[in-house]
């Protein structure tokens, strides 16, 4: 081969660009997967909660402010009673943000009354994990003690 050298698939030479930009892309993509997953069982976990009246476990995915919120409506909790929650949607909209739909089936201890309520929930991937941030009525019966940001 007289004269210079070519080494095929070195990192100096295209391949080696190829192989280095193939692997970032797969590590990248389980980067991803791994947060999706942590948003799925955030989101589950939340759901949970709300389904058995677990105001501490609601209030562990929130930031200080909605939690204080929260747990000052305890009374208002404790006249509801949650029959079935049922996850609709989660969607990554982008980085760190996600959405959740969530039909929420109810009845009032004082009254008697069945509602359902549909409520959409927006969530950012933070230091401490994904934390739920606004969790609003968007139909059904309005709930208020749903609401929060």
């Amino acid at each position: 081969m007289g004269g210079a050298e070519r080494r095929v698939g070195s990192r100096r030479g295209p391949l080696g660009v190829v192989r280095c930009g193939a692997l970032l892309a797969a590590l990248l993509a389980a980067c991803a997967g791994d947060r999706r997953a942590l948003l799925e069982d955030a989101v589950e976990a939340y759901q949970h909660a709300l389904r058995w009246g677990d105001l501490g476990g609601l209030a562990s995915y929130l930031g200080e402010r909605p939690r204080q919120r929260l747990l000052a409506r305890g009374a208002a909790w404790r006249e509801l009673r949650i029959v079935e929650v049922t996850l609709t949607r989660v969607e990554v909209l982008g980085a760190g943000t996600a959405r959740a739909l969530v039909q929420v089936e109810w009845y009032a201890l004082r009254s008697g009354s069945l509602g359902a309520t549909l409520v959409a929930q927006r969530w950012v991937d933070g230091a401490d994990g994904w934390q739920l941030v606004e969790q609003r009525v968007i139909g059904g019966v309005p709930l208020p003690v749903l609401a929060l940001p």
